[in-house]
């Protein structure tokens, strides 16, 4: 697990990246924000796909860029829904 100081933006960014290959997410690809929750990387973003109101998706990855288990990314219809997902990450 990587130390606090190595818990960075960048190497938040770095994980990101290598485990969806540079690629955007098509669902929600305007990105709020990346950072850590635990020893979890994730990427809450939104967009609206094919819906007429906004969608919030949160991708989670390992440190090492490795997808999680697919119960640790989802989807959701509010900000504070996602907010709330983000923080039990890291339980």
């Amino acid at each position: 697990m990587k130390t606090k100081q190595e818990r960075t933006q960048a190497t938040a960014r770095q994980a990101l990246y290598k485990a969806f290959h540079g690629e955007v997410n098509f669902m929600t690809p305007t990105v709020i924000r990346i950072g850590w929750s635990g020893d979890k990387v994730y990427e809450l973003a939104s967009g609206t796909f094919i819906r007429s109101k906004i969608f919030y998706g949160v991708s989670v990855v390992s440190a090492e860029g490795v997808h999680c288990p697919v119960l640790s990314s989802g989807g959701f219809d509010t900000l504070v829904e996602a907010e709330a997902h983000i923080e039990g990450l890291s339980k």
